[in-house]
């Protein structure tokens, strides 16, 4: 179920769309997206747009979505060459554990949970939106249950940890600092800390799914009284 209401007003002329000054705004409530074992419900979303003198903007995008909240930002020149474009988003408390679909209430079952927090910033051209793609972000997770995180389990079995975390413990906290371009994120740092394991690492996430990672890990206990 959803509801909508929306509004656009202003004048464009036919023979020269770019010049057109039109804005609008657009409100929608109890929408939800679902594919596979995710989902993506939004309590509320408000947006503003306008487009005036070649440019196009989104002035405000704000949701209420999966507890937390999420806000955007845009803009694209529109009679520039290659049209230019930039977008930020922002992202605060956004509960992971909301993404599932189905959630074990056997809490030795849950396996990703915790509030995701970040910045990303990007610049790109709508010519080329993919190729001239840059950007910069923060991410970071409190309060979590990370054991989802690819190559986590490979680097828990290598450190010799036994476990990752305990039945219903939510402490799993990690960072992580990074670049876009074409091919996907580029990590500059990032920490994972679980109650036993303490992993840092650099390296690729990229769009193709593959990961180039360079990570330092160990017991977090034997880790501490190293440093």
């Amino acid at each position: 179920d959803r509801n909508a209401i929306s509004s656009i007003r202003g004048s464009s002329p036919l023979v020269d769309p770019a010049s057109s000054d039109v804005s609008g705004e657009l409100v929608m409530t109890d929408a939800s997206v679902a594919s596979g074992e995710y989902q993506l419900p939004v309590d509320r979303l408000d947006a503003s747009a306008q487009l005036r003198a070649g440019r196009l903007s989104l002035t405000r995008g704000e949701a209420v979505v999966l507890g937390g909240s999420l806000r955007a930002t845009a803009d694209a020149r529109l009679t520039e060459p290659d049209r230019p474009a930039t977008a930020r988003l922002e992202l605060t408390n956004i509960d992971l554990e909301r993404l599932l679909r189905t959630v074990s209430e056997d809490p030795s079952q849950q396996t990703l949970a915790g509030l995701l927090s970040g910045v990303v910033d990007t610049t790109t051209t709508l010519t080329r939106l993919r190729d001239s793609l840059s950007g910069s972000g923060t991410l970071k997770v409190r309060e979590g249950i990370l054991v989802r995180t690819p190559g986590l389990k490979s680097l828990a079995d290598a450190a010799q940890v036994a476990s990752l975390t305990k039945p219903g413990d939510r402490t799993h906290r990690a960072d992580a600092e990074f670049d876009l371009d074409p091919n996907g994120a580029a990590i500059r740092t990032s920490r994972l800390e679980t109650p036993t394991l303490l992993a840092r690492g650099d390296g690729r996430v990229n769009f193709d799914r593959s990961l180039d990672l360079s990570v330092n890990a160990g017991p977090l206990e034997r880790m501490c009284r190293s440093m």
